[in-house]
């Protein structure tokens, strides 16, 4: 093996090195999330427990249903309810809910760093919604919902510039 990375090309050696730095860049976001999740308010999941975990059992019911990304990857439905939970509970809601759907990935069998890369990835992103919804007012007029509409828009650019890196990392395509 060794042999074969001193006579790779040096764009073959570059896409090792790049390659590298996945695990590094999947404990980033992992670490992101796990420290987003430790300063969060709670209150609202004691308030309203049940609808919580119905929206969670609701995300990893649409969990299954994919659909084809540009046949390199996949995405699910789920982004939905994870965005009601981002509305109604806060950067703990997408946590929790991208958390849930980590483990039953790894208990089905998906590679660790795949689950985990989701995990960090999609939960920052679903924090970065909740961060932009607390601006908004607590009124349901025109302001909220052009709010939502943003912060679905914020969610979308998040997922993309995380998979762009992922991808840019591991396939050495351009993020952009």
């Amino acid at each position: 093996m060794q042999k074969l990375r001193r006579m790779a090309t040096p764009e073959a050696q570059a896409v090792i090195s790049r390659r590298r730095l996945i695990p590094a860049y999947v404990a980033l976001l992992c670490a992101g999330s796990l420290t987003v999740a430790a300063f969060a308010d709670r209150s609202e999941v004691g308030d309203h427990p049940v609808l919580f975990v119905l929206l969670i059992a609701f995300v990893l019911l649409v969990d299954g249903l994919r659909i084809d990304l540009f046949e390199r990857g996949g995405t699910s439905p789920a982004g939905i309810p994870t965005l009601a939970l981002a509305f109604l509970f806060g950067p703990i809601g997408p946590i929790a809910s991208e958390a849930s759907i980590a483990v039953v990935r790894l208990v089905r069998g998906t590679q660790p760093i795949k689950a985990l890369y989701d995990f960090g990835s999609l939960s920052l992103a679903g924090a970065a919604v909740a961060a932009l919804l607390t601006l908004l007012p607590n009124e349901h007029n025109f302001a909220v919902m052009a709010g939502l509409a943003g912060a679905s828009l914020v969610y979308y650019f998040a997922n993309s510039a995380a998979l762009g890196t992922i991808w840019w990392l591991d396939e050495g395509i351009s993020p952009m």
